[in-house]
């Protein structure tokens, strides 16, 4: 099948996940609609940045890990490794955010613990089918950026900081 330039330009503007073009530096070549709502920036602004500016701090490394690993067409294994890490460190972060929201006695914390474990378990099922030759590691970057940071941190975790700032 051959290239076509303007099927994939309207499929990528068109999408309803985000979707970027990133130089191997980091720079932003080009940035969808969706993926400027996901992350709450004007596309003139993401535009400016890196990814490396708009990746916490504490996933940064791995992070860059696993673009450099796929970049290389490094094996199966040491993808899914790097996805371990990024999932691990997601869950990991479930449990404090779980803490921190029973200590603030936020009304919806059960709620939110409950969508958290839901996560992880789609998470760990994901993996598992990575492994067995039935997912992508595109699949998992989808969930990670589309059910993890766009459906729950931008919509489940939102409740939590409009209740802190009604105390």
């Amino acid at each position: 099948m051959e290239f076509d330039e303007d099927v994939f330009l309207n499929a990528f503007t068109l999408a309803s996940i985000g979707m970027v073009l990133v130089s191997s530096e980091g720079a932003y070549m080009k940035v969808n609609k969706s993926i400027c709502k996901i992350l709450g920036y004007e596309e003139a602004e993401l535009m400016s940045k890196t990814f490396q500016d708009i990746t916490h701090p504490d996933d940064l490394d791995e992070s860059l890990d696993a673009i450099k690993q796929m970049l290389t067409g490094a094996p199966d294994q040491e993808v899914t490794t790097i996805g371990k890490k990024l999932i691990t460190h997601t869950i990991r972060h479930f449990h404090d955010e779980d803490k921190l929201f029973r200590k603030t006695k936020f009304p919806l914390a059960d709620m939110h613990g409950r969508i958290h474990s839901s996560l992880a378990e789609d998470m760990n099922k994901l993996i598992e089918n990575f492994q067995n030759g039935n997912a992508s590691i595109g699949e998992l970057f989808d969930f990670l950026a589309g059910r993890v940071v766009s459906e729950h941190m931008l919509t489940e975790d939102k409740k939590f900081f409009l209740y802190l700032s009604d105390q």
